[in-house]
């Protein structure tokens, strides 16, 4: 999905603010859970693709939060 998507989607609930995008890029021979593996992209442009094990960094309530998990079929994490 594309930053512009997700971005489309976000004003159905209202108060949460997409931040930034970790974009996991493994690297030969480093742990999975190595730092080095990612790159965070803060106030990602709305062109700016998501893929299968990016993560999605928002700021919202609870209640927020979990409309939006619902509408992406998205499990939310912390």
């Amino acid at each position: 999905m594309s930053g512009a998507k997700f971005r489309k989607k976000m004003p159905s609930i209202k108060g949460t603010l997409m931040v930034a995008i970790a974009k996991y890029k493994p690297r030969k021979r480093k742990e999975e859970k190595s730092p080095k593996n990612w790159k965070l992209v803060t106030n990602p442009s709305p062109k700016v693709k998501t893929k299968e094990n990016d993560v999605i960094v928002i700021i919202g309530n609870s209640e927020e939060n979990e409309r939006l998990s619902r509408l992406l079929k998205s499990k939310q994490g912390r």
